[in-house]
């Protein structure tokens, strides 16, 4: 798991070319675009397929395998993570700790390991998305970027506390 190249494709390739921009740097490499984007992905309940229509259709990115293997431990977490907290399919916690587990090293399971992994990347695509759209798609200077950067983290810290305070007032 997470030995190959990671390739993306179209629109997603140049939202992570775009967040990764050594001008804006907001993030230092694709990977790291890639790894929070499956948690935003997650957070957020956004899934994406790859891009064949929009005008990046013919874009593409490569992360290395040798960069994916000095983070092979932070991404085997986010993804177990994912496998652990994904209920889309209607996969009860038993099934769901044998996806996030057992798949991966069972031979006889390698195509629900596949579709795994797919859909660990199809959190990550909605996550570049989602990333893509709160701060660089409205912005034009690396001060916009921040700006946004600093406000999508506020908004959703606030949603957090909000909805913990809500939890306390139930509670009494």
């Amino acid at each position: 798991m997470f030995t190959d190249d990671i390739v993306l494709h179209g629109k997603h390739a140049q939202y992570v070319k775009e967040l990764g921009d050594s001008e804006n740097k907001l993030f230092n490499r694709y990977l790291d675009v890639f790894m929070n984007s499956a948690v935003i992905g997650l957070i957020f309940d956004k899934r994406e397929v790859r891009d064949k229509e929009s005008q990046y259709k013919d874009t593409s990115i490569s992360i290395f395998a040798a960069a994916i293997n000095k983070e092979k431990a932070n991404l085997d977490y986010i993804y177990r993570l994912i496998m652990l907290l994904d209920d889309s399919g209607n996969i009860d916690l038993e099934g769901r700790i044998n996806r996030a587990f057992r798949d991966d090293a069972n031979s006889d399971v390698s195509d629900r390991h596949q579709k795994n992994l797919e859909l660990f990347k199809e959190y990550a695509l909605g996550g570049i998305t989602i990333l893509y759209d709160k701060i660089i798609k409205e912005g034009i200077t690396k001060e916009d970027f921040m700006k946004n950067s600093y406000e999508f983290m506020k908004s959703r810290s606030e949603e957090i506390e909000e909805g913990a305070a809500d939890e306390l007032i139930d509670a009494l």
